[in-house]
Parts: structure tokens; sequence; C-alpha cells
């Protein structure tokens, strides 16, 4: 705080005019403003910004929700799930996820019959706009995984999934699973969380998968695509298996075919994908990435970056903005091939170092709302 106490010896040899005494100090703060704001955003960076653009969140919906059977913020445990849960941290994933999988139930011929439920206690219809959302996200799970949705039978279908969008049923959550106690009706209720993104998050929720990552992106992750497929043994019936290349996935609908990361195409995830960048780093340089200009509609830029062989990779987000957001569903930073997938939406400050797990990094720059975004991150070999 160096630069505080020399502006406060300036301020105080003002004169000892009476004119001087009443302007001296605003003048001083005028003409002395531009330097402070200098030194606060060296000092303090992004931290000075404006408050960050709110983003509704699961968990805001669910703030005046019980929270005895809500894990991860939005999932909803059945009595026999959370009970052999008692005593554990509900952060402790790592422990709790091993507990719930043989206690979570895949859906039977993996199909899932679905009803939306009434929009309000008039009986007015489910909104059409969230409807379609919900309805994108169900066939964006077809296209990745053996599984199908369908229209409710109520005369034969004895297990369905219910979704509302309820102003008397307040939350945004799933049940884990196809429900096999009570009604046995699964649920998932979509008051407050209305984006594409967390619509097909809770769908996987609702296939039966737990974790999905620590954040809610622009759309699922390949290993949660992955955990689907194993989950209903989508490659069972292949006759051979397909090997997929840097961080790829058999996909669930084409044996030949894998489930890529971003940056990566082909069958086997052993092309680059049209407009990805390809850089080696032999050192250490900064790397920057931007969108700007008009917003139509979702949209990513990738650069995939590799050492030499043997080699690993240091990168650490040194400044991501303009903006930051509370959730990163509207944009964000993926820097992918990690011990943990990183995704950043708000930066005060130097992120903490990640490393490769082999020689490659994917840095993925992504927005699916209307708002410039640039980042710039430092790279080095390690």
């Amino acid at each position: 705080m160096k630069g505080w106490r020399i502006k406060a010896a300036v301020l105080g040899g003002q004169s000892h005019n009476s004119t001087g005494m009443l302007y001296g100090p605003f003048l001083i703060c005028f003409l002395a403003a531009p330097y402070i704001i200098v030194f606060l955003k060296r000092e303090y960076g992004n931290a000075l910004a404006a408050s960050c653009v709110s983003v509704p969140t699961p968990e805001d919906a669910n703030a005046a929700r019980s929270q005895t059977s809500l894990y991860l913020g939005h999932v909803i445990l059945t009595i026999n799930q959370r009970t052999p849960l008692n005593g554990i941290d509900k952060t402790d994933t790592a422990r709790i996820q091993p507990i719930l999988e043989p206690l979570t139930y895949a859906w039977k011929n993996n199909t899932i019959p679905y009803i939306f439920g009434a929009n309000g206690a008039d009986g007015s219809p489910f909104p059409a706009v969230q409807k379609a959302t919900v309805l994108a996200a169900m066939e964006y799970w077809q296209s990745v995984a053996c599984v199908t949705f369908r229209p409710v039978d109520l005369v034969n279908d004895y297990e369905y999934l219910t979704l509302w969008a309820t102003a008397n049923n307040k939350g945004c959550y799933s049940n884990l699973g196809m429900v096999q106690e009570g009604s046995y009706i699964t649920t998932i209720s979509l008051q407050g969380c209305e984006e594409y993104a967390v619509a097909a998050d809770m769908l996987a929720h609702t296939l039966g998968i737990y974790y999905t990552g620590d954040a809610i992106t622009d759309k699922p992750s390949v290993s949660t695509i992955a955990a689907v497929n194993e989950l209903y043994k989508c490659g069972a019936s292949c006759t051979t298996k397909i090997a997929c290349l840097n961080g790829g996935s058999p996909s669930g609908t084409d044996c030949a075919k894998c489930v890529c990361p971003a940056g990566w195409a082909g069958a086997k995830c052993d092309e680059t994908s049209p407009g990805t960048q390809l850089i080696q780093v032999t050192d250490t340089r900064d790397v920057s990435v931007a969108m700007t200009g008009t917003f139509l509609s979702s949209e990513e830029k990738v650069i995939i970056v590799q050492a030499p062989a043997g080699k690993k990779l240091q990168a650490t987000v040194k400044s991501f903005g303009p903006d930051c957001f509370t959730a990163c569903t509207p944009t964000g930073l993926q820097i992918i091939g990690g011990s943990t997938d990183n995704t950043i939406c708000s930066l005060a400050s130097p992120s903490s170092p990640i490393i490769s797990n082999g020689n490659t990094l994917t840095l993925r720059l992504y927005r699916t709302a209307n708002y410039a975004v640039q980042s710039t991150i430092s790279l080095s070999v390690v």
C-alpha cells in the first residue's frame, strides 16, 4: 500500500490559502484519479470490475428447498439412496459416487417415457419455449447414447419421468436414475433453470449419472457421455470395439464412431476439427483467444497445445474478461487434458497452475450469449 502513503503525503502538503484549502483536495483527487485506478487494477485485477453478471443456477432456484435430500445442489436422492450416506460430507464426491452406483437404476429397455406437467395450479400448459429446450436436450442425448425418450403411455407405463415448471413446485433439480420406490415417478423440476445446458445436465442425472463435473458449461462433457453409455451398455452389441484417440469415447449410437472432445474430429478423433488451431510449445509463451463481434449462435474457439513428446504442459490463466459471471453457462474457458477439466468464467487473479496428463492441453473458449470474451493463458513446458 505504499502508493496510498505517497498520495496521502501529497494531499497533506496542500496550500493554506483558503481557496486552496477548499478546492485543492478536489483538484488533486481529480488529477490523481487515473493513477489511483491504475494502482488498484494492478493490485486487485478483475476484483475492481463491476459486479459479475448474474447467471441463474440450479442452486439459486433451490435455495428455499429443504437440503436433506439434495446433493450437489440439484440432485434429489431417494431414501434408499441417501441412507448409506449418513455422516458423509455431501461434498465428498469420491466417497459418495461408488456408494450410489449400485443404488442407481438405469431405465428399462433404455427407454424413458416422459410427460410434461402443468405450469401452475390452474393447469395451464408447460411453457412452449422451455418445452422446446428440454426436447432439444433429449434429442442431444439420443444422438450420443443408446437411449430413447418418448411420450408416456399412462395405461401401460408404470415408471416414467415427469417434468415440472410450476410456480408451486419451485426448484431446479432431478432424481438420480429411474426411481424404484414410492410413486415410481421420476421427477425433474425446471422452475428457474431454463437454459439448454442445464436441461441437458438434469437429464444426465435422470439417466443415472451422479457427478457430471464441477461446473455446468454449455454442453455435457465426453466423460459424462461415456458414463451414460457404460451404464446403458451401449457398446454391448458392437462386434468390434473402436479405439478412440485424444480423449474420445465410443459413440453410443454408432459402433464405428467416437464422440470427440473439443478440437478433435474423425471416426477415431484422430483429426483436428475445422477451425481448430494447433500450437507447438517448447518453452514459455502467452496465448490469447477471443470472441468479439456480432453474436449469432453458440460458438467456440479451440486451441490444441502440444509439448515435445515425453514432456508436460503447465497452464496458468492470466486474464478472463471483460465480464465475469456467477455461473459458466453463457461463456467460459475450458482447459481440457489435466487431472481434472477446468472451467473458468470469473477470474480475480491468475489461476492456479494446471498440469497436463500427457503432452497435450486443449483450450476451449465458448459463448452461448451475446458477450464479448477474451482470455490470456501462460503456457510452459515442464
